[in-house]
């Protein structure tokens, strides 16, 4: 039974007041006037506290069974789970959240962890989604599990919308429920198809920030379209790529993660800090990733659809020579004919070194020719860049779809099954 919540604090009362270090802190009210409380023993003044919940009480897996809802009551309680490796506590039914634990918990999505909701059963409930009314614990795969019956029952279209700042683990809950609904409702090449496209999509949208080793600088709106509960095609748009990320980042941070996964790239260029490449190291995440994402564009790229992993490397490398490219402020040239990176890089665009050369230097104004200055010849440089990246990243997007199926099959409407935002 819900307990009902004070309203007023009392003398004696286990409350929560604000903590300049820890956010918030457990006490016990001493007195009303002036509102005084004890926190380790010791006695303070505060201008406000909160109602504690205490015992079981403060001990639920769905946030809306509280006695008190506050923000301390809710932060207590996320934290005593995360303690325990539980990561996913429910709002009511339809919110999940997640607390990103910054490390690796395999058995929490194993057969003997969140397995449980590939069981094609109710487990005696019509929930699924580990809220309060349904026996096993929240979880991602009981929200994906709940769209699919949902979809299957009423026929109309569901929505998954993934959100969070940076860091809080968007790109992987987004991997996860793909997996799920891509393992329950297909099987063979289409279920390999939607796995295989999130680590190729993330080599050339995803980089290490500050906050993030696998950050999504990409928007992405994906659209799954079921028959009969059984997956038939998928399709991916994408917004805003961060294409600003090619030639300039704040410090201490990378570019895409394509210029640094792939060592015969890395080995071939002379890396600037500014450049599309930065700091041509790899770390242990690169080497861990690199056999998966190379399967994966592998997969994307090769068979009858045009082009090679090869073609994709190529492409790449150019633009990488391309970010590479340094001026100087000489009176006589800005660019000498033989620099360093400047053949590798036209002939990604299919043109001779001299051509590229004359582009970079030069801009047509009023039909008279003009001379770049060195800023101007470095816009042009980066301008270049920019386009060029997301052409190819436009590229890998729409060999992803040729991978994912139909395109009739969808409209601009909306999603059928699941979508993130960021």
């Amino acid at each position: 039974p819900r307990v009902k919540a004070m309203t007023t604090v009392e003398a004696g009362a286990k409350v929560w007041v604000a903590d300049a270090e820890a956010a918030w802190v457990p006490a016990t009210v001493v007195s009303l006037t002036p509102l005084k409380v004890a926190v380790d023993g010791k006695e303070r003044v505060v201008a406000k506290a909160l109602p504690r919940n205490t015992g079981k009480a403060a001990d639920v897996r769905d946030l809306v069974t509280l006695p008190h809802l506050n923000e301390p009551g809710m932060l207590h309680v996320l934290r005593r789970r995360l303690e325990t490796s539980a990561v996913y506590t429910s709002v009511g039914r339809d919110i999940l959240l997640a607390v990103n634990p910054y490390r690796e918990i395999p058995e929490l999505y194993s057969l003997g962890g969140g397995g449980e909701f590939f069981r094609d059963d109710d487990d005696g409930d019509n929930d699924s989604s580990g809220s309060s009314s349904d026996s096993r614990s929240p979880h991602v795969y009981g929200m994906a599990r709940r769209a699919l019956k949902a979809l299957t029952a009423t026929g109309k279209s569901q929505a998954i919308l993934i959100s969070g700042e940076s860091g809080a683990g968007k790109t992987e809950t987004t991997k996860y429920v793909l997996r799920f609904l891509a393992t329950t409702s297909t099987t063979g090449d289409l279920e390999r198809a939607v796995v295989l496209t999130n680590p190729a999509l993330e080599a050339f949208g995803n980089a290490k920030t500050l906050r993030n080793a696998n950050s999504s600088r990409f928007g992405k709106w994906l659209a799954m379209n079921f028959e009969n509960g059984r997956l038939k095609s998928s399709k991916i748009k994408t917004t805003l790529l961060e294409k600003m990320r090619c030639v300039r980042r704040a410090p201490g941070e990378r570019g895409f993660h394509i210029f640094y996964q792939f060592p015969d790239l890395i080995d071939s260029i002379t890396a600037r800090g500014d450049s599309s490449s930065g700091a041509a190291t790899m770390d242990d995440d690169d080497n861990l990733l690199l056999k998966l994402r190379q399967q994966a564009l592998d997969a994307i790229c090769g068979g009858d659809r045009g082009s090679s992993t090869s073609d994709v490397f190529d492409a790449v490398q150019g633009l990488a020579h391309l970010g590479s490219l340094e001026f100087h402020d000489e009176e006589e040239s800005l660019l000498d004919e033989d620099a360093p990176h400047l053949a590798e890089a036209a002939a990604v665009f299919g043109r001779t070194a001299s051509e590229l050369r004359t582009a970079l230097l030069e801009r047509r104004s009023s039909g008279v020719v003009v001379n770049n200055s060195l800023q101007a010849a470095t816009r042009a440089r980066d301008a270049c860049l920019k386009a060029a990246y997301a052409q190819l990243f436009d590229a890998l997007v729409t060999k992803c779809n040729d991978l994912l199926g139909d395109d009739d099959d969808f409209d601009d409407k909306g999603p059928t099954a699941a979508r993130k935002e960021e």
